[in-house]
């Protein structure tokens, strides 16, 4: 009976911790009205420039922006049930091997990452932190 008790207090906490490869911040907003308003008001006031929206207002993609030392793009969409889908992007600069000696450069999924020194940090810290001003967030593996 006591598991079952345990059990019960720690279910609704399922989801809501970050797990290591989450890349989904699903926001639970406070008020659903308005949602992509609510958003853009928000990205502005945090410093972000709106590089294209979707058509009817489905997803909104921000301009890249430089967090943690890495140029940093966010996408939130606006599923019909009321909730914010949040996803990022780190351009990752490297060599080209196309091009020696030449720089290329790739967009990587922003993932969580559990080690204190990892590059993603401090975008995933930043979207996170975007997340939890909008509402309540869950994580997870898309």
């Amino acid at each position: 009976m006591k598991i079952f008790v345990f059990f019960l207090a720690f279910l609704p906490l399922v989801g809501f911790s970050q797990v290591k490869n989450d890349s989904r911040l699903t926001i639970t907003p406070k008020d659903s009205l308005n949602l992509f308003s609510q958003v853009e008001t928000l990205l502005k006031a945090e410093g972000y420039k709106i590089q294209r929206v979707m058509p009817n207002n489905r997803a909104l993609f921000t301009k890249s922006k430089t967090v943690g030392g890495l140029e940093t793009t966010f996408v939130f969409n606006f599923p019909p049930d009321k909730t914010i889908l949040l996803d990022g992007q780190v351009l990752l600069n490297m060599l080209n091997p196309s091009d020696i000696g030449g720089r290329g450069s790739m967009y990587e999924k922003l993932v969580y990452d559990d080690y204190k020194k990892s590059l993603m940090k401090g975008p995933w810290e930043e979207m996170d932190r975007i997340a939890k001003k909008l509402g309540s967030v869950t994580y997870s593996k898309p």
